[in-house]
């Protein structure tokens, strides 16, 4: 993902409330396990963009996986999409313990780890933050990020 170049994406016009309900659908799993649900708010009405629809939807699920991974048992995971103009926003909020102001920078560099630990819950690689910011940029995108310690993280996908 991380190498891939724009010129080599195919872009088409699609729903992005498809997409983003697929990438919700293929996470419920992980999250019932820790007993997370998941609310999705989407509008009624499509929203179509011109985008790599399996791209927006891997970068969707990075996001909701990680929210799922680092949110308490019986907590809830928020994502909503909505449209403002001709600017659309995918948000994931979750309750968990949020990230400090000293790792906030770093957290889309390839192979950084927030927490350093490697329990069942939080293993990885670091590399879903690192390839979702690059499938938001190859979308002429931007990602946003806002966390509290001790009071939860909402990333947001805004696509131009």
């Amino acid at each position: 993902f991380l190498s891939l170049s724009k010129e080599h994406l195919q872009f088409e016009k699609g729903d992005i409330r498809e997409v983003v309900q697929r990438a919700v659908k293929s996470v419920e799993s992980l999250a019932t396990v820790d007993d997370i649900s998941i609310k999705l708010e989407v509008p009624k009405k499509k929203i179509m963009k011109l985008i790599a629809p399996s791209l927006i939807e891997r970068a969707v699920m990075n996001l909701i996986e990680n929210a799922v991974k680092y949110s308490p048992n019986g907590s809830q995971v928020e994502v909503t999409l909505r449209k403002e103009k001709e600017r659309v926003y995918i948000s994931v909020h979750d309750q968990g313990e949020g990230i400090s102001k000293e790792a906030l920078p770093k957290i889309f560099d390839r192979f950084y780890r927030v927490d350093k630990s490697r329990s069942r819950k939080t293993g990885g690689r670091g590399l879903g933050l690192a390839i979702t910011k690059t499938i938001v940029e190859m979308h002429q995108g931007i990602i946003r990020v806002n966390s509290q310690v001790g009071k939860g993280t909402t990333f947001t996908i805004i696509l131009i």
